[in-house]
């Protein structure tokens, strides 16, 4: 019999069913059971099922096409275990289910639940249900003979909440488990289920958890509701009022002052049927400015002064007035725990000391005396940079307060007078009291950097004080008793050698545990040693912990001030002995490591950075989460590699570039192409060079980030004043509408893709212009360093014109906005932008429209409020005085889609020029930068991104399989698309180059022998060359009638074949390599002609003097 039984209900979904049945199937020592129940699903769910089962007994397979709630308790009567749990494909976690187990095998509890911050064996459900009754149900692990007394019934309108209330109010105890775990998206369930489970909840609580429920329903269940019901018209709102309205009424009004004051508003236009109101509230989207009436704070809300509504409904509780609180050091000095950062009120300024208060509260168990320590007042500016709401200023929101040991001590020894020897933990708390107002909230980070790991501290015989972060971010300070303790580690020969000393005097084991092993060595004593065989350590990491004879187990700890972490090689792998954050020791046998154990700034902008790597020989490679990677060959001794770095000059394609804008994770990557992420040697953590060093206006950092992982952080040098959500809107509230004011400018400013590349037909405009050399001045926006523009020099080989770059967001840039008589952009311009009568605007645009784009998108046309890009839209369309179109068949669908009635101009795409006009010398140079030999064949390989799947990038092609079959005479140019590409690739074969980051997509369309695409509008661009294309459309029918649809029949006049698999992709490519070059088809040709009949290389010129002159 397994311990454990999973049931699983599933109705369609088989790429989740199959990627957790594969976690599952790479656990084999894993004892539980899995029940799928089919609820007649339309996909492949039943037949990935069936094939796991085959190869899996722990997997059974139940048929059961019916409500969710039949399939889970038809899968109940299917299931053997001891325990069980019940979870979407999506929520499959066996890790916290055999963590429930193992507290379930130590108690006489009826189920055990995952609820972060508590840890409680046989705890009253009673006592804790007000903290878990939101915990989803695949948190939740159940004793087998206890579920008949808690299960509800099987007609029970919604399974999942029914189940919680009802085993809550009913076991006799229940283990609470210290274990964060993200919460799984709830099923969708109609209005009318929820309330029915709501009402079946109130049969069975009384009291505080009544409340506790009231309040969960309120700020959890209801909200998503009331939006929908907001967005589907006057029937969906009818719909709330009918079915929420009655339990509203019967809510306490303690209860709906616990929640915001624009939600309470809408809960009591609910209860009081008053449906037009609600109607006319649901318009407003943005947060309600503050008003003072008296002493009291009160939402500036519509319907604010209505005789009907109290003024009761608008005042600013405390679920209004909360704290917006950031940590950012927290350090001992002396024998006191120094904690600063900021805290404020959100949308009320603080712009000085005055009236401007702040101190921090620390909460130990519930009848001990709290600790308040008042906090004074700092300037910080980085609170109001960090800021999200725009036109308040926070710059005196910062605090610095210190924590004195001794207010611990005493409340310590008062809780062990009542026999208690459990570790306490404090939640710190901050309130904030200004102009009146007072909120509460808990002090929450850390800032990246030395306030992640904050480190532990003796203050008293047998009693450490330690900092930590709970799972939510909350800062707590951790009382725990005396802890084992680890004093040294070292490998002689074939043993690792572990020796520490205990609290007291006593005998029992040193168990050494990693899952299910286990080696223990005894000991006795005040102290404990091991010798341990590095052949029984197998892979992962092990914890170290002390059992002793009589009592529980305790963790032993590496005290920071006693041994720096300790790291040995024995052959063949990696063993480190380290300290985790929790001060906890952990074996780990690892891959190699590499590790950084020095950073320095050399000279100015140059950073050095020295550390070793068993595993030999590699690139150290930077990669950001959006940005890209960038890789750089270390200088290597053996194991120990030394590389210099100028973060303000990286080198990218033949240019140089600085890093961008964000965090950049350090990596060594080998020969094969492989990434082992560089941490820094923990006796090196606290010499990290801190400080910020500013290079040609950039700052950069270098930091230790989740405690040990080697990060370069990277930002633009800006002004305070301007930095942030408040510095810009006050740029464009004061700044912007003053410049407007000013006489224009003879100047072009040139906006591409918001200033991130140098590219498109803006580029080619810009070119064209200087090649007539007319007296104009050139802008262009750049973000971010992004790239330098070049001057008539670079681009005609003639002095004389050297571009003006202004920075996004800084105050240059609304300058130019605001005052050049050209704006020439390829995309949206900034919601705040709005064109003057005697400015003129010209919108190349990106691109010919295969898939549907503006108003004619599904979404755009739905019935009820319009969305907020419609909004954005039509705002937009009317600083256009110029569009561009590439063919006359695209310019009424630009007209109807964008809602445009002003002059179109059939010109062609001006970007499109050099595809015609390049000569063998352009071709060569572009080839060089991307370090293609002579004689290979070029493919690019440039899909389109997905609505439907933002956050991952649509590179589908087998490049191992095209590598193998393509041979070394073909060179694979991949493209992310800006919207959704992901981290480089890598291939040390030379056989794939990602060039996603290469500033335009033209040139690389230029140098390519084929083009392999989906969707994308580069298909209209690229005919001009007369070369082959294909389309891998392995989810065209997904795309075509899901998404956004098409414009013409793509299958019917696409200019080459439509193939649905990479292997098929691949097979086209090696035919066409055999087959040679071939001029296009009579459908390709047609293709030219209607979509592209104007990129003859004239198309900017054509542009330029219609705008300029001649």
């Amino acid at each position: 019999m397994p311990r454990i039984s999973i049931v699983v209900p599933v109705l369609d979904g088989e790429d989740a069913l199959a990627e957790r049945l594969t976690a599952l199937a790479d656990r084999p020592g894993a004892d539980l059971e899995v029940v799928v129940v089919d609820r007649g699903s339309a996909d492949a769910s039943r037949e990935v099922a069936r094939k796991f089962a085959e190869s899996d007994h722990r997997v059974l397979t139940v048929e059961h096409p019916a409500a969710r709630t039949a399939a889970i308790l038809a899968g109940v009567a299917h299931a053997s275990g001891a325990y069980f749990a019940f979870c979407d494909p999506a929520a499959f976690d066996p890790e916290v289910w055999e963590i429930l187990a193992g507290s379930l095998d130590d108690s006489a509890s009826d189920f055990a639940v995952a609820a972060p911050r508590f840890s409680r064996e046989g705890a009253s459900p009673r006592e804790f249900a007000k903290t878990v009754l939101a915990r989803p149900i695949a948190h939740m692990l159940f004793r087998r003979s206890a579920w008949d007394r808690l299960a509800p019934p099987a007609d029970v309108a919604w399974f999942e909440p029914a189940l919680a209330v009802r085993a809550f109010a009913r076991a006799s105890a229940v283990d609470l488990v210290d274990l964060s775990r993200p919460a799984p998206p709830a099923p969708a369930e109609p209005l009318g289920g929820v309330m029915a489970a709501v009402a079946d909840a109130l049969r069975v609580l009384r009291g505080d958890e009544r409340r506790a429920y009231d309040l969960h329903v309120l700020t959890n269940l209801l909200p998503s509701y009331l939006d929908a019901a907001a967005d589907g018209g006057p029937e969906r709102v009818r719909e709330l009022i009918g079915l929420a309205g009655p339990y509203l009424k019967d809510v306490h009004p303690s209860v709906k002052r616990e929640v915001p004051a624009p939600r309470r508003l809408r809960y009591h236009l609910i209860e009081h049927g008053l449906e037009k109101e609600f109607a006319e509230l649901a318009s407003v989207k943005k947060q309600p400015a503050r008003v003072r009436k008296g002493l009291r704070w009160y939402a500036d809300l519509p319907l604010r002064g209505d005789k009907r509504i109290p003024d009761r409904v608008f005042r600013l509780e405390g679920a209004d007035l909360v704290p917006k609180t950031q940590v950012e050091e927290v350090v001992w000095d002396g024998d006191r725990l120094r904690l600063s950062g900021w805290a404020y009120l959100p949308r009320m300024s603080v712009r000085g000391p005055r009236f401007n208060y702040a101190r921090l509260v620390l909460r130990g168990p519930g009848w001990i005396p709290p600790i308040r320590v008042r906090a004074s007042r700092t300037r910080n500016v980085r609170a109001t940079v960090m800021a999200k709401e725009a036109g308040y200023n926070y710059d005196w929101a910062g605090f610095a307060a210190s924590v004195r040991p001794f207010s611990l001590k005493w409340r310590l020894a008062l809780l062990r007078l009542t026999g208690r020897r459990d570790d306490v933990s404090w939640q710190v708390d901050a309130v904030v009291q200004s102009r009146g107002a007072s909120g509460r909230a808990p002090l929450r980070g850390p800032a990246q950097g030395q306030a992640e790991r904050p480190v532990g501290r003796r203050i008293g015989r047998g009693t450490r004080v330690r900092p930590a972060w709970g799972p939510d971010r909350r800062l707590e300070l951790r009382i725990e008793g005396a802890r084992p303790s680890l004093t040294a580690a070292c490998v002689e020969g074939d043993r690792l050698l572990l020796t520490g000393t205990l609290p007291r005097s006593g005998s029992g084991v040193l168990e050494l545990r990693h899952h299910s092993a286990k080696l223990s060595y005894p000991y006795s004593g005040t102290t404990f040693a091991a010798s341990v065989p590095l052949e029984a350590l197998t892979p992962g990491a092990w914890e170290l912990r002390v059992n002793p004879d009589g009592d529980r187990p305790r963790p032993v700890i590496m005290a920071a001030e006693e041994l720096v972490a300790s790291l040995v090689e024995p052959e063949g792998h990696e063993l480190a002995v380290l300290r985790e954050l929790d001060e906890r020791v952990s074996v780990a046998v690892r891959p190699y490591t590499p590790l950084l154990t020095s950073a320095t700034w050399v000279s100015p902008g140059v950073l050095e950075l020295v550390g070793r790597h068993f595993a030999g020989r590699g690139d150290l490679v930077l990669r950001h989460a959006r940005a890209g990677v960038h890789a750089v060959t270390p200088a290597w001794d053996e194991d120990r590699f030394t590389v210099r770095l100028t973060p303000a000059r990286m080198a990218r394609f033949g240019s140089s570039v600085p890093l961008n804008s964000g965090t950049w994770a350090l990596y060594v990557r080998d020969l094969s192409g492989a990434l082992a992420r560089v941490r820094v040697d923990h006796g090196e953590l606290e010499a990290l060079p801190s400080e910020r060093v500013t290079v040609d206006g950039r700052r950069f950092r270098v930091l230790a980030v989740g405690y040990d992982e080697a990060v370069l952080h990277a930002e633009e040098d800006v002004p305070d004043a301007d930095r942030g959500v408040p510095g810009q809107a006050l740029l464009r509230r004061s700044y912007y509408p003053k410049e407007r004011e000013k006489p224009l400018k003879d100047a072009v400013l040139y906006v591409c893709w918001n200033g991130k590349q140098y590219s498109d037909s803006v580029r080619a405009v810009y070119e064209e212009l200087l090649r007539r050399e007319l007296p104009l001045q050139h802008v262009w926006l750049v973000a971010d360093g992004a790239f330098v523009p070049p001057g008539s020099l670079e681009v005609t080989g003639k002095p004389g014109v050297t571009p003006t770059v202004v920075r996004a967001g800084s105050r240059e840039y609304y300058q130019a906005m605001a005052r050049s008589k050209y704006v020439v952009a390829n995309t949206y311009l900034p919601k705040w932008a709005r064109i003057r009568d005697d400015q003129v605007m010209v919108q190349t645009w990106h691109g010919t429209p295969l898939k549907r784009i503006g108003n004619d998108m599904p979404w755009m046309q739905r019935p009820g409020p319009k969305p907020d890009f419609w909004h954005r839209q039509a705002a937009e369309v009317p600083n256009w005085d110029l569009l561009v179109s590439q063919t006359p068949w695209a310019s009424p669908i630009f007209r109807r889609a964008f809602g445009y009635e002003g002059e179109l101009l059939e010109c062609g795409y001006p970007r499109n020029d050099l595809l015609t006009t390049a000569d063998a010398s352009v071709k060569a140079v572009v080839r060089s930068r991307l370090g293609i030999p002579d004689g290979k064949r070029v493919v690019l390989y440039a899909p389109t991104w997905r609505d439907y799947d933002r956050d991952n990038p649509s590179l589908r092609l087998d490049v191992d399989d095209a590598r193998r079959v393509l041979g070394d005479d073909h060179v694979l140019l991949v493209r992310g698309h800006l919207m959704q590409a992901g981290p480089g690739l890598h291939d040390p074969s030379g056989f794939v180059v990602d060039v996603t980051s290469y500033p335009d997509i033209t040139e690389l369309m230029l140098v390519s022998d084929v083009l392999i695409t989906d969707y994308s509008s580069v298909m209209f661009d690229f005919a001009s060359t007369r070369r082959p294309m294909l389309f891998f459309t392995y989810d065209l029918a997904r795309y075509r009638d899901s998404t956004r649809g098409f414009y013409f029949d793509f299958e019917a006049e696409a200019p080459g074949p439509l193939l649905a698999t990479s292997e098929a992709v691949v097979s086209a490519l090696r035919d066409l390599a055999t087959a040679g070059p071939a001029a296009p088809d009579a459908r390709y040709e047609a293709f030219i002609r209607k979509y592209c009949p104007y990129d003859d290389g004239q198309a900017a010129a054509r542009l330029v003097t219609h705008v300029f002159g001649p």
